[in-house]
């Protein structure tokens, strides 16, 4: 069964039923999960659809939630946003990292 992929930068959403989509990074390793369900509001009590997004695990009961969001689009953008943050940090680490390597071979050198 082919199921249609949407793309957003760096991140990738597959359709799992009809209220559950996974998002998966660019080497297919899977990140969020978000799904669409309905949410009591503390102060009012009353009840909402809202799509939720948890980290992905394999097990059900280690899922923790990360945001809670009033519509798919919202959802996808938050995902494309904690993806684009996450590899920035990874990026900013990279390049500090290759700097102490260089000033390493640099003082080795003299």
């Amino acid at each position: 069964m082919s199921v249609p992929a949407r793309t957003l930068a760096g991140v990738h959403m597959i359709q799992l039923a009809r209220s559950q989509w996974l998002m998966i990074d660019d080497h297919y390793k899977p990140r969020f999960l978000i799904v669409e369900e309905p949410v009591v509001l503390k102060e009012t009590w009353e009840t909402h659809v809202k799509h939720v997004i948890r980290w992905w695990h394999i097990s059900p009961k280690e899922r923790t939630v990360q945001a809670v969001c009033d519509g798919l689009i919202a959802a996808e953008a938050w995902c494309r946003d904690a993806d684009a943050q996450e590899r920035a940090k990874k990026a900013e680490l990279s390049a500090s990292l290759d700097i102490r390597k260089s000033t390493m071979a640099n003082d080795a050198h003299r």
